[in-house]
């Protein structure tokens, strides 16, 4: 189905005992629901963080990682 039908991704959510993305494009509120209903991995805020580059390297950064500028 549709990734932007959170009522068909939480029917597929609970037909799940896990779910893995490879990607972090997936639509942000499609991945909530599917964190509130079973296992998801990388969790949502994994996939938050690394959605958007600048985002990701602040992140990183963060962490105390040495990076060149952004």
């Amino acid at each position: 189905g549709d990734l932007t039908d959170l009522g068909a991704v939480a029917a597929f959510a609970e037909r799940c005992a896990a779910v893995t993305v490879e990607n972090e494009w997936v639509h942000p509120q499609a991945l909530q629901a599917i964190a509130d209903i079973t296992a998801l991995r990388p969790g949502a805020q994994a996939l938050h963080g690394i959605s958007d580059k600048g985002r990701q390297k602040q992140l990183v950064a963060g962490h105390g990682v040495a990076l060149g500028p952004f």
